[in-house]
């Protein structure tokens, strides 16, 4: 259901209100859900919406997210035509037969002015410390070149 509301419960986030569709649900679609939430609370260009898509480790913890929550504002003022998901790959690590994974995703983004790519760390599950839930990593580029900005939580607690 596309009008779920995407909220964090026992260490992981929840896509969807019906369990069995969550646990059976591909790397492909969960990120693409992922994507099209993060854009759709940067095209509201409200700074407390777009600062939950971040985990509370990462609003905590890292110094500049302001200034990237910022550029994420300004690419939106610049009015968003279109964008493309990439899935980079997913990590997993387990303990005690419980697991933590995040993945890694790009969202290209092409405004008026400007061609954007937009990288992610997203912890999507984490039993051991839910706070990592969200995103913890966030590079901006433009025209594939210039590092525009680098908001990375490297002191995190990765909890495994």
């Amino acid at each position: 259901n596309e009008n779920t509301e995407i909220r964090q419960e026992d260490g992981k986030i929840i896509l969807t209100d019906n369990p069995i569709e969550q646990l059976f649900m591909s790397d492909e679609k969960i990120t693409q859900i992922l994507c099209n939430d993060i854009m759709n609370k940067i095209k509201t260009k409200d700074y407390e919406n777009i600062k939950s898509i971040f985990s509370n480790d990462m609003i905590k913890n890292v110094t500049n997210l302001d200034e990237g929550i910022n550029k994420l504002i300004d690419i939106s003022n610049e009015n968003i035509i279109n964008f493309k998901v990439q899935e980079n790959g997913t990590e997993t690590h387990w303990d005690s037969g419980k697991h933590r994974k995040t993945y890694r995703l790009s969202i290209y983004t092409n405004t008026d002015s400007a061609n954007y790519m937009i990288g992610f760390e997203y912890d999507y599950q984490n039993p051991f410390n839910s706070e990592t839930l969200g995103i913890n990593r966030m590079v901006i580029t433009e025209n594939d070149k210039n590092t525009i900005i680098l908001v990375d939580n490297e002191n995190l607690n990765k909890g495994y």
